[in-house]
């Protein structure tokens, strides 16, 4: 008769051991999927909030114009000054004519 060793293991064994290792895995790279998938989403959400190169480009000729003007109304000040409140209104909300007609 041969000895069986302690290392040596049945068929059953052998599957029960690949079954609970694959199970493992699983586990651990389900767990490394939703991990990844939450800090792609936080890069994503933070990217999101940048603003992108059209507001950019937009707000610094507002800052500029703003500027020059401020400038040159301290060159040559105006006999009259009429002054809209628009600080909510960007470059290209033409959507909301009427309000700033209003103003």
């Amino acid at each position: 008769k041969k000895q069986k060793f302690q290392s040596e293991k049945t068929p059953v064994e052998q599957e029960e051991k690949k079954n609970e290792l694959i199970e493992k895995l699983s586990k651990y790279y389900e767990n490394a999927e939703s991990s990844f998938k939450n800090k792609i989403n936080y890069l994503f959400k933070k990217e999101a909030s940048t603003p992108d190169i059209i507001e950019t480009v937009t707000t610094s000729f507002n800052i500029m114009q703003d500027r020059i003007t401020r400038i040159n109304l301290a060159v040559t000040p105006p006999n009259v000054l009429i002054q809209p409140h628009l600080g909510g209104l960007k470059m290209l909300d033409f959507d909301q004519v009427e309000h700033t007609i209003e103003e």
